[in-house]
């Protein structure tokens, strides 16, 4: 499992079928969280996501199928104060934009 920490030195995914999630750009937004693909030099593929939903603050990191972007195994930190929830969406975005990627 790759962690947090890993996915954000990771590179963002501008292609392949992870983006069906976050059409058009490489990374999504919703009033509550946020998401964006990451892959380092082994291909690894990883999505970062961080906010709040269903009541819930969060922060994690969730492995992908590289080939037709399934969901597999999933880490995730909840029950986070609205703060830090806040932070770690912050994070996720910042990880995006600053690669040149601009969160829908």
């Amino acid at each position: 499992m790759q962690s947090w920490q890993d996915a954000l030195a990771g590179t963002l995914v501008t292609a392949g079928p992870c983006l069906d999630y976050s059409f058009p750009g490489p990374c999504g937004s919703q009033p509550d969280h946020s998401w964006a693909f990451s892959s380092d030099s082994a291909g690894t593929l990883t999505r970062i996501i961080g906010g709040a939903r269903f009541g819930n603050s969060f922060c994690g990191v969730q492995m992908h199928e590289p080939a037709g972007c399934a969901g597999q195994s999933i880490e995730v930190v909840s029950d986070l104060t609205a703060e830090e929830a806040a932070a770690c969406r912050a994070l996720v975005v910042n990880f995006a934009t600053s690669q040149g990627g601009s969160c829908n």
